[in-house]
């Protein structure tokens, strides 16, 4: 049994990774603590692993302003301090069937969301292969017009790939996003942002929230479809950010979407149609967006390479 300490009030900025065994169909829960709640639940064992009888998986982020306890997506997860980076590194497992490692990701607080981002390593670009499949490509979308991204797909390509989809912040109430291994126009997933504007401040920081997820085609008008294999979240937006980014990943049986730069982290199985198999832009509103599409390479190196790593 771990020996188990409450968490102090915070002393400085730093952030800690809490670690259990929790299902959560991919969603983020946060939750603010300060030291104004001095009966917190939540403990830390000596070693860092979380361990209270529900073995929730939780990351905690200790700031000046309090402590931030928020519920993590991947499985088995376990963290590491990059020094030579500065940076802390999260790898986990997808809670898809069957399982798989989930992209690795950097986590970082960002004070002004009041929030913790996870990013997909800056080290990911270097698997993007050359030439890209659609090379910073501007689409004019026509309201309900799902629009394919590229001209074709070469067989296989969407398998294995990463597409950047930056759109222009909206001015009124819109849903769009991008359609996942689409066959003939169909995706096999969409993911979409439901946009408002902005009506207000949160009553806890400058943000706003929209609406965003992943899941089955929409139909009746309801953004995202439904079902077990979706996930939905909101996605905090400041009056200074000017697009909105999605940032897809397709890795055989699993796709991860990036929100605004990890803002919102989401990861779900996903079926491939056929090997012709694309990607797609949607908005229920005319709209613009720039796209960016590669094939993801291999990660596996050879021995002579890693022998002739620089220490």
């Amino acid at each position: 049994m771990y020996s188990k300490t409450t968490l102090p009030p915070p002393a400085s900025h730093r952030t800690v990774l809490v670690v259990g065994d929790y299902q959560d169909q991919g969603r983020r829960v946060l939750a603010k603590f300060t030291p104004t709640h001095p009966e917190s639940p939540f403990q830390i064992a000596d070693n860092g692993t979380y361990c209270e009888s529900s073995k929730r998986h939780l990351r905690v982020a200790l700031t000046p302003a309090g402590l931030s306890v928020e519920r993590a997506p991947p499985d088995a997860a376990k963290d590491f301090y990059d020094s030579k980076n500065s940076r802390r590194i999260l790898w986990g497992w997808a809670q898809i069937p069957g399982g798989a490692q989930a992209l690795p990701r950097q986590i970082a607080w960002q004070a002004e969301l009041g929030q913790l981002l996870f990013m997909p390593l800056r080290e990911q670009e270097q698997l993007r292969q050359l030439p890209p499949i659609v090379d910073r490509t501007a689409l004019k979308l026509r309201a309900g017009a799902p629009q394919n991204i590229g001209a074709s797909w070469p067989a296989g390509a969407a398998k294995h790939s990463e597409v950047v989809a930056t759109f222009a912040m909206p001015k009124a109430a819109t849903v769009f996003g991008i359609g996942i291994a689409a066959v003939g126009g169909k995706p096999a997933k969409e993911a979409f942002v439901e946009f408002k504007p902005r009506t207000g401040p949160s009553p806890d920081g400058p943000w706003w929230e929209v609406r965003v997820g992943v899941g089955p085609p929409a139909h009746d008008g309801e953004a995202g479809g439904g079902g077990v294999e979706a996930a939905e979240q909101s996605l905090r937006l400041l009056p200074s950010d000017m697009e909105i980014e999605l940032r897809v990943f397709v890795d055989g049986a699993m796709c991860e979407v990036f929100f605004m730069g990890g803002r919102v982290a989401l990861t779900l199985p996903i079926t491939l149609g056929a090997e012709q198999a694309g990607f797609t832009a949607f908005s229920d509103r005319a709209a613009a967006v720039n796209v960016e599409a590669h094939r993801v390479g291999s990660i596996w190196v050879t021995p002579e390479q890693v022998l002739g790593t620089p220490v």
